[in-house]
C-alpha cells in the first residue's frame, strides 16, 4: 500500500503541471520567523537540544512561538498547536523528547516528540502561569499568579495527566520562578500583595511552604536556582532600589540569604547555576542609560565579571552548560557564547528591521537597533540580495543610507544622537555626534559631504563634512520633523507634525539656510516624503492620507487615503510608477493588529492599489527602497525582507515539453533527504536545477556542471532553503532547465 500510494501521488503531480509562466510579485527573501518576546529558555545538559518560547499579541489576537535547536547553534521555528490564544511564558524539558510549556489563562501543554506536536493539559486554573519545572517525566510544578489572593502553585506526579492546586497564602501577588532539587525540596520567589519580595521553601514537595527572609533593600526576587540542597542564588529587579540588581546567595538552603553583589542594572529576570562555582545572570536596563550584560562567576560568586552584547532589551531566559551560555531576549533574539560570556554570536531569528539601503546594484545593508539605537547589528549582501550575512563591523541603528559605493551612514537616534560614517565601502566606521539635546530620528544625505539630520522640537541639523560636524538650521516650527527629502544640494522639503494634526511643510532653495512654509491640503502628521523632480512630490501621513503636489509644493492636494494608521515610505521610479508601504496601529482592539501593506501606483500617486498584505500580526513595514531598474525591496518586523522584481518569472512545463530531460526524485514523499537524479538523451555542458514553493518563491538552486549522455547526476536535497532553514511540510517544484528545455516535477515534503 505504501508504494502504490507514492506512485499515485507522483502520477497525480505529473498530470497537473501546466505550461505557464508565473510573474514575480513580492517575494520573501528571508524566512519570516515571528518577532516575539522570548520569555524562557531550556537546554538539555548535552548542550545540543534546546527550546525557547514566547508570544506577541495585537488586535485581540495572540501569536505563540516555540523555537528549537538540536545542535545548540541553529534554531528553527516550530509552529505551535494553539498559536491564536496561548501566550507562552515558561518551558521545561527533561529529555530531548519530553517537555512542557505554560502560559496565560492557565494553559499547560505537553510534548513527547521534542515539540513537533503538543497536547493541552487541564490545569484547573485560568490565572497566568509563569514558569514550569520538572525533575523527571512524572513529577513537576507550575507557578504564576499575577494578582489574586494566593501564591499560585500546581503540582503533578503523573506527567501532567492531572494537576493538583497547592496555592497558598492570603497576601499573594505573584510567583515568578520555581526550582526543585528533588521531589521534596523546592523554592519559589516573586512579589507579595504589597509588592515586597518573597522566597518560600518547601520540604514536602509543595504541600506546605515556609517564607524565608529576603535582605532589606534587595528588590523583588525574579529568579532562583539551587545546584544542591544548601547552595542557592537568586536575582532581584527594581527601578526604585539603589544600588540596583542585588544578587542573593545562601549556603544553608535559604535559612539565611546574603547580598553577594550587584549588577547595578534594573532588570535581572534570569540566572542559571551549573554547579556551586559557575553561575550566569542576564541583566538589562532599558531606561537611559540603556545597557544589557551577562554576569558570570567561576568561584561561587566571590568575584563576578560582566560582558556586554549588542542588544539592549529585556532578557528572560539563560542557560549555562560547560563554557557555553545562551540568552533569550525580546524580539526573538537568541544569543550564544562559547567562551563563558566573553563574546556572543546572534541567532537573530526575527529582528524588527529598521532600514535598508543599496550602495550599488550588488551591495546592500540591512540594520536593526532599539529605539535609542545604541545597540543593534547589520546584515549585508554582496550579491544583489541573493544571500545575506551578519556583518560584525557595520553598526546597527535606526537608519542606514549610502550615497555611492563608498560613502554611507548609520544613524544612532535619540537625545545623544550621532552618525556612524564610512568612506571605504563599510570596511571601517567612525562615530560623530550631532551635538543636540533634541531627539534626532532621521537623516538624509545628497552627496558624500552634504546631509541633514532632524527630529523633535523642529530640529534640523546640516553637515557639509559628511557628518563629521553639524550646524543647526531654523525650521520655523517647534513640531516634530519626521521627514526630509532633497532633490539636489539646494532644494528640499521638510515635513512633520505632532499626533494626528498640526502638520507642516517647509521648503528650501538654499540648502536649508532658510525654510519657507507651504500649506498642506490637510493638517496631517506627515511621516514620509518623496519628490520625483522639482515639481512632483508626495507626502504620507498618520491616518493613511496621501498628499500630492505638481508645482513643487506651491499647492498640495489630497490624493487618496489608505485605511491604515501609518504610511511608512513612498518611492517612485518615474512620474507615473511607484510603491508605498503602510501598517496598522498596534493595540488591543479589532483591526489594531500591526499588519503591513504594500500599495502600487501607475498614476503618479493620484491613486493607489493594494498589492500585498503581510500574513501575521505585528508585521510592521518600516522601510521601502528602490534597488535598480524596477526592482524594489521592503523590510520590517518578523524578519521581513521582501523583493519585487518584475523581470523574473518561473517557467512550469508539462513532461512533453521537456524533450529528453529525465528527472527522478527518490523517495517521494520524503521527510529528511531526497535524491534528485537528472539526465539527458544527448550531451550537455550545463543545466540549472531549482526548487520553488507553490507560491513561486525560489527556495534553493543547484548549478550543475555536467558533460555526459544518458547518465544521471544525483543531487541530494535535505528540505532546507538557501539559508539552511528547514522548510515546512508541503509541495515543492523541482525544475531542471537546459537551453530552452524545462522539466518540472513535484515533490512532497512531510515533517
Amino acid at each position: 500500500m505504501k508504494n502504490s500510494g507514492v506512485s499515485l501521488v507522483t502520477s497525480m503531480f505529473i498530470a497537473c503541471i501546466p505550461i505557464i509562466v508565473i510573474a514575480q510579485t513580492w517575494e520573501a527573501v528571508l524566512p519570516q520567523d515571528p518577532t516575539v518576546s522570548l520569555n524562557d529558555l531550556c537546554f538539555q545538559q548535552d548542550g545540543l537540544h534546546g527550546w525557547s518560547v514566547g508570544a506577541t499579541s495585537a488586535g485581540g489576537q495572540t501569536f505563540s512561538v516555540v523555537f528549537r535547536t538540536s545542535d545548540g547553534t541553529n534554531w528553527e521555528y516550530v509552529p505551535f498547536t494553539d498559536s491564536t490564544s496561548a501566550a507562552l511564558n515558561g518551558v521545561c524539558f527533561v529529555s530531548p523528547t519530553h517537555g512542557w510549556v505554560v502560559g496565560h489563562n492557565g494553559r499547560i501543554y505537553a510534548t513527547s516528540d521534542g515539540g513537533d506536536s503538543w497536547s493541552q493539559q487541564s490545569s484547573g486554573t485560568s490565572r497566568v502561569l509563569q514558569r514550569v519545572h520538572f525533575i523527571n517525566e512524572d513529577r513537576g510544578w507550575a507557578v504564576g499568579g499575577w494578582g489574586g489572593s494566593s501564591f499560585l502553585v500546581l503540582r503533578t506526579t503523573n506527567g501532567g495527566a492531572t494537576w493538583q492546586n497547592l496555592s497558598f497564602g492570603t497576601n499573594a501577588y505573584s510567583v515568578a520562578d520555581v526550582y526543585f532539587t528533588d521531589s521534596l525540596h523546592g523554592w519559589i520567589c516573586g512579589r507579595d500583595n504589597t509588592l515586597e519580595p518573597h522566597i518560600h521553601h518547601t520540604t514536602d514537595g509543595g504541600t506546605s511552604w515556609t517564607r524565608q527572609i529576603v535582605p532589606a533593600g534587595a528588590g523583588a526576587v525574579d529568579a532562583i536556582d539551587f545546584p544542591n540542597l544548601t547552595h542557592g542564588w537568586a536575582t532581584t529587579s527594581s527601578i526604585y532600589n539603589s544600588p540596583a540588581g542585588a544578587i542573593l546567595h545562601t549556603t544553608d538552603g535559604g535559612a539565611n540569604w546574603d547580598i553577594q553583589g550587584y549588577t547595578y542594572l534594573d532588570y535581572n529576570h534570569c540566572l542559571d547555576c551549573q554547579d556551586t562555582l559557575r553561575i550566569a545572570i542576564a541583566a538589562t536596563q532599558v531606561l537611559s542609560p540603556a545597557d544589557a550584560r551577562v554576569f558570570v562567576t567561576s568561584n561561587g560568586g566571590q568575584t563576578w565579571t560582566s560582558h556586554s552584547y549588542l542588544i539592549q532589551t529585556y532578557t528572560q531566559g539563560i542557560q549555562y552548560i560547560e563554557d557555553d551560555i545562551w540568552v533569550a531576549a525580546f524580539y526573538s533574539q537568541i544569543l550564544k557564547s562559547t567562551d563563558n560570556g566573553s563574546t556572543f554570536n546572534w541567532s537573530y531569528k526575527a529582528p524588527g528591521w529598521n532600514s535598508l539601503t543599496w550602495a550599488d546594484s550588488l551591495h546592500g545593508y540591512l540594520v536593526t537597533g532599539s529605539n535609542v539605537s545604541t545597540d543593534g547589528y547589520c546584515m549585508r549582501s554582496t550579491d544583489a540580495g541573493v544571500t545575506w550575512y551578519y556583518d560584525p563591523v557595520t553598526p546597527g541603528g535606526a537608519q542606514v543610507q549610502f550615497i555611492d559605493a563608498n560613502h554611507g551612514w548609520v544613524l544612532r537616534e535619540g537625545n545623544t544622537s550621532g552618525v556612524y560614517r564610512t568612506s571605504d565601502a563599510g570596511v571601517s566606521w567612525t562615530f560623530h555626534s550631532i551635538g543636540t539635546g533634541a531627539w534626532i530620528g532621521g537623516m538624509y544625505f545628497v552627496s558624500p559631504d552634504s546631509g541633514w539630520a532632524f527630529g523633535s522640537n523642529g530640529a534640523i541639523y546640516f553637515t557639509s563634512t559628511g557628518g563629521v560636524s553639524w550646524t543647526a538650521q531654523s525650521s520655523g516650527t517647534s513640531n516634530y520633523v519626521s521627514t526630509v527629502h532633497f532633490y539636489d544640494a539646494l532644494e528640499g522639503w521638510a515635513a512633520g507634525g505632532y499626533g494626528g494634526g498640526n502638520g507642516f511643510i517647509r521648503h528650501t532653495t538654499d540648502g536649508g539656510a532658510t525654510w519657507n512654509a507651504q500649506s498642506p491640503a490637510m493638517a496631517d502628521h506627515f511621516l514620509c516624503s518623496y519628490f520625483v523632480d522639482r515639481n512632483l512630490g508626495l507626502l504620507g501621513s498618520i491616518n493613511g492620507n496621501i498628499q500630492r503636489t505638481t508645482d513643487g509644493g506651491a499647492t498640495w492636494q489630497f490624493a487618496q487615503n489608505v485605511p491604515h494608521y501609518y504610511v511608512s515610505a513612498i518611492v517612485m521610479t518615474d512620474t507615473l510608477n511607484g510603491w508605498l508601504s503602510a501598517y496598522n496601529y498596534w493595540g488591543s482592539n479589532p483591526g489594531e493588529d500591526g499588519r503591513g501593506f504594500i500599495y502600487k501606483t501607475t498614476s503618479g500617486g493620484e491613486s493607489w492599489i493594494l498589492e500585498y498584505t503581510t500574513p501575521r500580526i505585528r508585521t510592521f513595514l518600516t522601510n521601502l527602497t528602490h534597488h535598480h531598474d524596477d526592482v524594489f525591496w521592503v523590510c520590517g518586523y518578523h524578519n521581513t525582507l521582501m523583493k519585487y522584481d518584475p523581470g523574473t518569472g518561473i517557467e512550469y512545463h508539462t513532461v512533453s515539453d521537456a524533450h529528453d530531460i529525465s528527472l527522478r526524485i527518490t523517495p517521494n514523499p520524503f521527510s529528511t533527504l531526497t535524491e534528485i537524479s537528472v539526465g539527458m538523451g544527448h550531451s550537455a555542458k550545463s543545466m540549472e536545477l531549482k526548487i520553488y514553493n507553490t507560491t513561486g518563491r525560489l527556495v534553493k538552486s543547484f548549478p550543475l556542471s555536467i558533460a555526459y549522455s544518458l547518465l544521471p547526476t544525483p543531487v541530494v536535497w535535505d528540505g532546507t532553503d538557501h539559508t539552511g532553514r528547514k522548510m515546512p511540510s508541503g509541495v515543492y517544484l523541482i525544475t531542471v532547465k537546459h537551453s530552452e528545455h524545462v522539466r518540472t516535477e513535484k515533490v512532497l515534503l512531510i515533517r
